[in-house]
């Protein structure tokens, strides 16, 4: 609470007592009051005046500011979406490259077995048929009937210098009578080289 004193004197006058100057010093004392008065109340309207002025300038920059900042968040928000397609796009490319090369070496290992059974036929000597072929994990088990020692021998030999096979061995071989006369039945084992171009040929 503001208090102002507009007339204040000290002196004192009798009831009925007159002085010629009083009514010019009340006056003076009204306008200081008045003045007084007028500095107080332009404190509150200067106040007023600079929020006036100031506070729209101020509420323009943190629409500004609020506006730049709902940009930066969309942008990141755009940028960590990108971020999520490229990662989804290369999980989906390296799952696709897998299936590729996965039927690229499947289709290698047929065209391998295709070749192997191929050639097989082919050098096969004409005294020498199988009876049986098993080929699994890599490894093929031969079973079949010779007319003669030097006929398996002979089989075993081109087997061993095919490019596509290794560690060719004779796992048995008995003597079995038949309508032709005594034939050998044999058994041979042999290990696939993948490693093999499927391209080649028996030397």
């Amino acid at each position: 609470m503001i208090r102002i004193n507009l007339a204040k004197t000290g002196k004192k006058s009798s009831p009925g007592s007159f002085q010629a100057d009083d009514t010019g010093g009340v006056g003076d004392i009204q306008r200081q009051g008045a003045m007084r008065l007028l500095m107080i109340l332009l404190i509150p309207c200067a106040l007023y005046a600079y929020e006036f002025i100031t506070i729209p300038d101020l509420q323009s920059q943190l629409s500004s500011k609020n506006k730049l900042l709902n940009a930066l968040k969309e942008k990141n928000a755009a940028a960590q979406s990108a971020v999520d397609e490229i990662k989804k796009y290369n999980e989906e490319r390296n799952r696709l490259q897998l299936q590729v090369t996965t039927l690229d070496q499947l289709r290698a290992d047929r065209q391998t077995e295709v070749k192997i059974l191929d050639n097989i036929q082919k050098e096969i000597p004409e005294k020498v048929w199988l009876s049986k072929l098993d080929m699994a994990d890599a490894k093929i088990s031969l079973t079949g009937f010779a007319t003669a020692d030097i006929e398996l021998t002979s089989f075993m030999e081109t087997l061993g210098r095919s490019v596509f096979l290794r560690e060719v061995n004779l796992v048995r071989s008995t003597e079995q009578p038949s309508d032709k006369g005594l034939l050998k039945r044999f058994e041979i084992s042999c290990a696939i080289d993948r490693a093999r171009p499927s391209a080649g040929v028996n030397r």
